[in-house]
């Protein structure tokens, strides 16, 4: 069973990247939701072997890399109108 400050880092995580996704628009959103929520599952019912670190650290780093991608995403096309016009 997973230690109480192990889920304690893996709430906040979430709590994060929810966060985030109110900020983002459409794909970009549901792409982070679904990585938020399958950390989550992964933190509830992950055991403390190895097996369940080595996917817990897999699915943080599909959080940040789908997080970054995200709003990289979306500075983009926030920027693209005012390219548009120079």
């Amino acid at each position: 069973m997973p230690s109480s400050l192990y889920r304690q880092i893996i709430h906040r995580m979430v709590e994060t990247g929810f966060k985030v996704a109110d900020g983002l628009s459409d794909r970009g959103r549901s792409e982070v939701l679904a990585a938020c929520e399958e950390l989550d599952r992964a933190g509830r019912s992950g055991g403390d072997d190895l097996a369940a670190r080595k996917t817990t650290a897999k699915l943080v780093s599909r959080l940040e890399a789908t997080t970054s991608n995200a709003v990289v995403t979306r500075s983009v096309s926030n920027s693209a109108p005012s390219l548009e016009r120079a």
